[in-house]
């Protein structure tokens, strides 16, 4: 979560201020930060101490399969370790070939390399307008290795990050420590969890920053006092948690437009606390002040900056879409609702019924995109039965816990628009899996614990056999018989042009540096980040329309300098360009993509 804060900061500071991304200034705003950083935490006699004390209990939860009630901790971590191994390899071996990243996620990061700041890129308008603490995480692999060999990389931390708050939720929720491993080996091993892994989106980064954040606030709030005396007890609390808290939460907020929805749960439990404490007077007005300016500044310093930049630029911090309260419409633009349409299996379906379905829904593999029953197997048939059973059980006898941490998650899923489609709705997994080992570790009877361990068992390995192929754009798969041999083939032979797209073959032949023009409208299914080509080696310069008619073109392609003209077959730039072979000469007419070179 630092590392992460670390990065954003360094991140925005070297490419807005500085204006430069190259490795040498990266690392340069990298070392002051880290040198702010100690030096903020010396300060605090408390904080160095904190920390130590935290890292030193990570270190010791060692499990000892005393039990067979231990094991299945042992066998689901285990296969953590296989999974995480696999992914690693998947993401160093294969190129990235996600739908959302060739069209806007990674166009940015290029985008961002090739100016050698952060920009505004007039390739694609979902490149500028969406909140991207995530992305700059893939700009940060991008920026140090010149590379992009491991961009594929940050999200599975990002799943990490997650799977370690979910095991420190269930430890502050009552679960032991074997429980807390089984817990957030249920949340990495989820379906879409691996499908997503490999994948340049952000729906795990949310969820792990999330989780994080969290993870703080919940044992703040349900820090048990030991001495009985409630009001010395809050005093005791530190702020510190709560800006940890605050500060994973704002990188939250800034990964995705949801990120804010999930901000604002947050906010609002930890003000429904501090209200409720002020009304039985164990706190002062000045120390709930306190309290929550130490969760939302983190929050506001981390996760505005793109919200503020967009409604600079397009008038509104939600461009394109728009944003209601209550039936009124804070800011206009689309209904989210009306651009993704559910499918057909669930569209006669509303409301919970829809998300449901969704879940119910039988699939014989999992993709990065995955729409329906991404949750897999385990979700439906243990945790999400497991999780109504204990949020009866929180609000009849651990109502702090029902207010603080079911109820939170429920509404943040029920307001999460296309809530049916399992990618945005990866948080819920939480409170599932922990649900699922709080109620096993409460059942006596040892031969149902064992069948219920062993079906938690079973229904996981299958999720895991069922996401083991990776998925890219067009349904390219690559199981793992792939997979493993392809690590030993040299860089040149897994291309995305190799092994995926064949019309973007040429991008990796033509010299470093050349400048690739195109009109936006004319690349197929807006794949336009593999003009970039291996390496960030091009530059994608956009033309507009207006200025590629016959009269024009050649003019236009000269005064920009480009050296290769890109357009889509049987489009009036194709014509144009095919009918003035002098100026332009056919490179590659693959699928439907067209290339010429321009003769100067």
């Amino acid at each position: 979560m630092a590392a992460v804060a670390q990065i954003v900061a360094t991140l925005l500071f070297a490419g807005l201020v500085l204006r430069s991304l190259s490795t040498a200034t990266v690392l340069l705003v990298n070392g002051v930060v880290t040198g702010a950083a100690i030096s903020i935490a010396a300060r605090s006699a408390d904080l160095p101490r904190r920390v130590y004390r935290e890292w030193a209990a990570m270190r010791n939860v060692r499990v000892r399969p005393t039990s067979l009630r231990d094991a299945w901790a042992w066998v689901l971590g285990v296969a953590v370790v296989i999974e995480t191994a696999y992914l690693a390899l998947a993401a160093y071996v294969l190129p990235s070939a996600a739908w959302d990243a060739m069209t806007y996620h990674l166009v940015a990061v290029a985008s961002w390399i090739r100016g050698d700041r952060i920009l505004i890129t007039p390739l694609r308008l979902f490149a500028n307008v969406y909140p991207m603490n995530g992305e700059l995480t893939f700009l940060w692999v991008a920026s140090l290795t010149r590379s992009d060999l491991l961009v594929d990389l940050p999200q599975l931390a990002f799943a990490i990050i997650g799977a370690i708050a979910v095991a420190a939720i269930a430890r502050t929720v009552g679960v032991s420590k074997s429980g807390a491993i089984v817990a957030a080996s249920l949340y990495l091993l989820t379906p879409i969890v691996l499908a997503q892994a490999t994948s340049d989106y952000v729906d795990l980064v949310l969820p792990g920053l999330f989780l994080a954040g969290f993870a703080f606030l919940l044992r703040y709030l349900l820090a048990e006092n030991q001495d009985g005396d409630m009001q010395a007890a809050l005093a005791r609390r530190p702020a510190t948690q709560l800006v940890f808290a605050g500060v994973a939460c704002g990188l939250a907020v800034g990964s995705k437009s949801t990120g804010a929805l999930y901000g604002a749960v947050a906010a609002l439990v930890l003000v429904g606390n501090l209200v409720w404490w002020r009304r039985r007077r164990q706190l002062s007005w000045r120390a709930c002040g306190i309290r929550l300016t130490a969760f939302l500044l983190p929050i506001v310093a981390l996760g505005s900056f793109w919200y503020v930049r967009t409604w600079v630029e397009y008038g509104t911090p939600t461009y394109p879409y728009s944003v209601s309260v209550a039936g009124v419409e804070v800011f206009s633009g689309v209904d989210p609702s009306s651009v993704n349409v559910p499918p057909d299996a669930i569209r006669k379906y509303s409301g919970p019924l829809r998300t449901l379905a969704s879940w119910a829904h039988l699939t014989s593999g999992y993709t990065y995109d995955q729409r329906l029953d991404g949750l897999g197997p385990q979700w439906l048939l243990l945790e999400l039965p497991a999780l109504v059973l204990f949020a009866v059980y929180c609000a009849l006898r651990r109502r702090l816990l029902f207010f603080n941490f079911v109820l939170p998650f429920t509404v943040i899923v029920a307001l999460t628009p296309s809530n049916w489609w399992s990618r945005l709705t990866v948080l819920l997994v939480a409170p599932g899996a922990v649900a699922l080992v709080f109620l096993i570790e409460q059942i006596r009877r040892r031969s149902i614990v064992l069948l219920l361990e062993a079906a938690t068992i079973v229904l996981v390995v299958a999720g895991c056999a069922l996401s083991a192929k990776r998925i890219t754009v067009l349904q390219h798969s690559f199981p793992a018989a792939t997979v493993l041999p392809d690590a030993t083939k040299p860089r040149s032979e897994r291309t995305l042009g190799k092994l995926v797209l064949p019309e973007y073959g040429w991008t990796d032949t033509v010299p470093r540096n050349s400048r690739i023009g195109v009109d936006p409208i004319d690349v197929p299914n807006n794949f336009l980040f593999p003009l970039f080509g291996t390496d960030f080696r091009n530059e994608v310069i956009a033309l507009s329309t207006r200025d590629l008619t016959s009269d024009s073109l050649r003019t236009t392609l000269q005064r920009s300098h480009i050296d290769y003209f890109v357009t889509r077959k049987h489009s009036p730039r194709d014509d144009i360009a095919k009918a003035n072979p002098q100026a332009l000469e056919p490179v590659s007419a693959v699928g439907d993509l067209r290339v010429y070179r321009v003769r100067v």
